[in-house]
């Protein structure tokens, strides 16, 4: 949409009802619509967002990867700081987690992980693990054997704020998000956060392939299966990608 404005275009974007409160702050929207209310006003053309890109000419070179380009209000942001201060106990770095995606996804097979395959996170040196994962998939916290706990979140989370809005204000307060390959890997990434992927043996076109990081996303890091249903060795190596980091961190700080 930004592209399209800025060669003179006037942009409508016709969006999922439940996405429109995490839209709102979107560059390039002149009018912002729900898909549930039809197009009241005049326009010259009509396109999906991916022939957009089509039309646009985009490839490897010229992809759009300006971020972050989605922003929670700020109010939104403060409140959930106070939060989770509260919530959780105090430590160095807390890391968000997702393992589970939509269970109906025709792909959900391939794409969600175990949570035990997790569990070398919980070796890190002075972490919190804080669970992103809400409805599906959660009840897996109940046999977690690592050797720190998971903070699970209020019920409410983006139950009153509209779709992704409290989610996009409690990643701000964590230092990292390791996800598998669902909406928080995109969330994440256009809020510019640092992220983990984890990704299965034949990933969605959007990661391409043999490369560790994203054209569309420059906060993210891709960590890749190596043999279809092996989960395990993904969580090791997150958790090695991750203890490097923090080296890097504190010797830079030194």
């Amino acid at each position: 949409a930004k592209i399209l404005q800025e060669q003179g275009a006037r942009t409508i974007v016709h969006a999922q009802a439940p996405l429109m409160a995490l839209l709102q702050g979107c560059d390039g929207i002149n009018t912002l619509l729900p898909n549930t209310w039809q197009i009241d006003q005049p326009f010259d053309y009509h396109c999906s967002l991916i022939d957009a890109a089509d039309m646009l000419g985009t490839n490897l070179s010229n992809i759009p990867s300006q971020v972050p380009y989605l922003s929670p209000p700020m109010s939104l942001v403060g409140y959930w700081k106070r939060q989770l201060d509260q919530l959780l106990p105090p430590a160095k770095r807390r890391i968000g987690l997702v393992w589970q995606g939509n269970p109906d996804h025709q792909a959900d097979m391939f794409r969600s992980l175990p949570l035990s395959s997790l569990e070398p996170l919980s070796q890190l040196d002075d972490v919190q693990l804080v669970s992103l994962q809400f409805g599906k998939g959660s009840e897996q916290i109940k046999q977690w054997k690592g050797s720190k706990p998971i903070y699970e979140l209020p019920e409410q989370v983006d139950r009153t704020s509209g779709a992704f809005m409290d989610t996009a204000a409690i990643v701000h307060h964590l230092d990292w998000i390791v996800t598998s390959d669902t909406s928080m890997a995109h969330l994440a990434g256009a809020l510019a956060r640092p992220t983990l992927v984890l990704l299965g043996f034949t990933p969605d076109w959007r990661w391409l392939l043999d490369r560790d990081d994203s054209p569309w996303y420059p906060s993210l890091r891709l960590v890749r299966q190596q043999r279809i249903g092996e989960w395990d060795n993904v969580g090791r190596q997150a958790a090695d990608y991750l203890a490097t980091a923090f080296r890097s961190s504190e010797a830079s700080r030194a």
